[in-house]
């Protein structure tokens, strides 16, 4: 839909000094957020007064309406681990600001406490029913094929159709739960005399 120019809409005032007929004036605005959606309309002086505004966005034959190129999101806040098993661990991550672009997917890293280890898993997490995912909102996902009672840490980064942004800092580390000793090994004999079995 197009932006649509109220009373209430912020005025951004530019002073182009004196100015020739026809002429070309070209202007930055500056401090806007990615994704914004802007719509311009511009009047002029003279020793007399002030001119009417130009046309409004759905009156005018030319672009006025613009949108600010999207970015990745920003950092994420630290994810948190909401339940474990023996053999799994569920964290909780908070969606951050967007910037411009919904965000469609999380990148999870999980590793036995040191995360910038060789063997830690990335794991892709869609960011499903949520088109215009925006800051706040809570993913939840159960990582599976872990070991009992070992210490985890993990981080992650959000992604939109720009890429990636930065990623978490690590959390502190959780401990899955423990589970009984692993199946032993059948017994076995290589010494034997008439009376005992070593």
């Amino acid at each position: 839909a197009t932006p649509q120019i109220v009373a209430s809409s912020p005025v951004i005032a530019v002073d182009c000094g004196t100015l020739q007929n026809r002429q070309i004036v070209q202007q930055i605005l500056e401090s806007l957020e990615p994704g914004d959606r802007v719509a311009a309309q511009v009047r002029a002086s003279n020793s007399v007064g002030w001119s009417e505004w130009s046309d409004l966005p759905e009156e005018s034959l030319i672009q006025t309406t613009f949108t600010v190129d999207a970015m990745h999101p920003l950092k994420p806040d630290v994810p948190k681990v909401v339940a474990a098993t023996p053999f799994s661990m569920t964290f909780e991550m908070v969606l951050p600001i967007p910037r411009g672009a919904p965000v469609t997917g999380i990148q999870l890293r999980v590793a036995v406490e040191d995360i910038e280890a060789r063997a830690a898993r990335v794991i892709e997490v869609p960011v499903v029913g949520m088109d215009h995912a925006c800051a706040g909102q809570v993913v939840r996902h159960e990582v599976g094929d872990l070991r009992p009672g070992v210490v985890y840490v993990a981080d992650y980064q959000a992604g939109n159709r720009i890429g990636f942004g930065p990623r978490s800092d690590p959390s502190t580390g959780s401990r899955t739960d423990p589970h009984v000793p692993y199946r032993p090994a059948a017994p076995f004999s290589d010494v034997q005399s008439p009376h005992t079995i070593e």
